[in-house]
């Protein structure tokens, strides 16, 4: 399932690179519960390191929600008969479809949405890594303007089909 922008937060930690790989997901929980000012065992989230990173430092790429959330989406899914199998951000989604769309994000200007053709090859990093690991460590102008069209919603949903698959 997708998360919309206003119901995510994300950031850049950077920890020492002594840090043991362990103790990470602590530090980013730390961080995700301050920001929200939630108690630690009230939030979700995820990180992800970034591959290019300082040799005294370690940055981590980081999403997190309130549990609260997550446990309501997860209960609807439930009532319904189905299972939550993960929660993403919807950006992170749109991202993926669009690294594995044939013709790449112009395409979403020339084709309906039932013309779109995806590349199921795995790239490396491409579906699953975060959609910033830029120096400005924001998401993607062009999947942001493309989330807000009317192609948005199945941008997303191609996503979200995509991560199962790959």
């Amino acid at each position: 399932m997708g998360l919309a922008e206003d119901e995510v937060i994300a950031g850049v930690l950077e920890l020492p690179a002594q840090l043991p790989r362990d103790d990470w997901a602590g530090e980013v929980q730390l961080e995700v519960a301050q920001l929200l000012g939630l108690a630690p065992d009230e939030v979700n989230f995820d990180f992800q390191p970034d591959p290019v990173s300082d040799g005294l430092l370690t940055r981590v790429h980081w999403v997190g929600c309130e549990q609260a959330r997550i446990l309501s989406l997860r209960d609807g899914v439930r009532t319904a008969g189905w299972r939550l199998d993960s929660v993403e951000p919807a950006s992170h989604a749109a991202h993926r479809a669009v690294c594995h769309l044939k013709g790449g994000l112009d395409s979403l200007l020339t084709q309906a949405p039932q013309d779109w053709q995806f590349d199921l090859t795995p790239h490396a990093d491409l579906g699953h890594r975060l959609p910033w690991a830029g120096p400005d460590a924001g998401p993607d102008r062009g999947v942001m303007q493309a989330l807000q069209s009317a192609a948005g919603p199945r941008l997303v949903a191609s996503g979200l089909a995509l991560k199962a698959w790959l």
